[in-house]
């Protein structure tokens, strides 16, 4: 296979055999081909992979640092067309968050200290390429780190603002602690609950707002109490606590998600009052669901014809079965062929 870089041609050396996003993305500025061969072959012996572009031209640097989106630049010193600025200076000045990486024939003290001043990440020689592999694994390492932590910040964020609105629809007061038991959000019902403004509570640990709302409770260390051991455990059956305005609430903290080790913890307080009448709702509902349920088996059983409800397979689920008295009562289960052999079917 032919593996002979020419300008503006990429490159791709990857260990799995296949290109992935998490490669170094290499852009590398040099005149000399056969020197841009030498430094393709330094970078496989990394064993990092990598994507690499060679460019020879000026109008190609600016293109392809917009284009390529490199991680790294790899330049020699000098670019013919560029010839009163280097190619490192022109990389500082229009992408100053990419490092460069000079690589060149010439290292005497004077043009180190140029390309140090101008902002080089290290200096290579063209002599001793094999120099060149500790510093591109640990860029390629720093890529890596990188990725990992925007990754976990997005889902972090995702996750905060999927609880915002969960809380702020809960009818409850509400909040929600990360792992590290600090605050990541309050609802609105939770600062009129206990008469809390607009002052910043995100990232404060749960112990820290406790003590801000301890005089609100009649027994503030049996609060303290349940929370410390709900956080020991992960979770608490709810728990009625009085407020010294001759209220009480239910706490109740559930943990999310529900399996895991390290878990973050909903905690709500309900006013014992709306908790008793949210449980008297729920009751009257299925009191309702059980009356429809028995009028709606007593009108089938009155009917003169016989009625049969059949699921998506076939099988009864109610019959009222009028004047067959030898049959069981209930023929859940069974298929209508089971009721109904060949020997009663109609002819057609």
């Amino acid at each position: 296979m032919d593996t002979s870089i020419t300008s503006g041609t990429s490159i791709v050396s990857t260990n799995g055999g296949q290109e992935t996003e998490a490669g170094l993305r290499c852009l590398l500025v040099d005149t000399s081909t056969p020197d841009a061969r030498q430094i393709e072959l330094a970078l496989r012996q990394t064993e990092v992979d990598f994507v690499m572009k060679l460019i020879q031209r000026k109008e190609d640097l600016f293109r392809e640092l917009r284009r390529f989106r490199p991680d790294v630049v790899l330049t020699d010193t000098h670019l013919p067309e560029l010839q009163t600025m280097s190619p490192l200076a022109m990389v500082k000045k229009l992408a100053p968050h990419i490092p460069v990486v000079v690589v060149t024939h010439q290292t005497d003290d004077a043009t180190l200290l140029r390309c140090f001043r101008e902002g080089a990440e290290v200096v290579v020689s063209k002599d001793h390429l094999p120099d060149i592999a500790p510093v591109i694994r640990r860029l390629w390492e720093q890529k890596r780190l990188l990725a990992e932590r925007q990754q976990a910040e997005a889902e972090r964020e995702h996750l905060r603002r999927r609880f915002n609105e969960l809380l702020e629809s809960d009818p409850a007061a509400a909040l929600f602690t990360d792992e590290e038991h600090r605050v990541v959000e309050v609802n609105r019902q939770f600062r009129q609950l206990f008469d809390l403004g607009s002052e910043e509570l995100s990232g404060m640990p749960l112990t820290a707002l406790l003590n801000l709302l301890k005089s609100h409770w009649v027994d503030p260390q049996a609060v303290f109490r349940y929370v410390e051991q709900a956080m020991t455990d992960g979770a608490a059956e709810p728990e009625v606590f009085s407020l010294n305005r001759g209220r009480s609430v239910e706490i109740r903290c559930t943990p999310v998600p529900p399996e895991g080790e390290a878990r973050a913890l909903v905690w709500r307080f309900q006013d014992v009052t709306e908790a008793q009448q949210q449980r008297q709702r729920q009751e009257e509902a299925r009191r309702q669901l059980e009356a429809d349920l028995h009028r709606h088996t007593h009108r089938w059983q009155a009917l003169p014809e016989q009625i049969m409800e059949l699921d998506l397979d076939g099988k009864i689920r109610f019959t009222n079965r009028p004047g067959m008295e030898e049959a069981p009562p209930s023929e859940a289960g069974r298929t209508v062929y089971d009721m109904f052999p060949p020997s009663h079917h109609a002819p057609l």
